[in-house]
């Protein structure tokens, strides 16, 4: 498996890079390794100026998503802890402001 790369982060994966350059005609064209300009992905060329072509080991990559995975899961727990906390401060606080609604209420009808 392959990895197209830009500066540490993956563009995107395939089988077998698709190596692409213009040829007379200005249109690019599949070409060796040695004569490419770009590597196409997805219906677009990108160019080995700028992206790379990195082999990977698929062990590699499923660790790698795995701890990924994990992170956004702590993440995930994280956030709907907070929203939790977050919720029970609203319905304290509307339950104060009814409870003070209330003695408003009541006290008006005193007077």
């Amino acid at each position: 498996m392959f990895a197209i790369v830009n500066g540490g982060e993956v563009l995107g994966l395939c089988d077998k890079p698709r190596y692409v350059a213009k040829n007379q005609n200005g249109v690019l064209v599949e070409v060796n390794v040695e004569n490419a300009e770009c590597v196409a992905l997805g219906g677009t060329a990108y160019s080995l100026d700028v992206f790379s072509v990195k082999e990977l080991d698929c062990s590699e990559l499923v660790f790698s998503q795995g701890i990924k995975l994990e992170e956004t899961s702590k993440n995930t727990d994280d956030a709907q802890d907070a929203i939790c906390i977050l919720s029970e401060d609203i319905e304290t606080r509307l339950a104060d402001i009814e409870d003070a609604l209330c003695e408003m209420s009541a006290t008006e009808e005193e007077e």
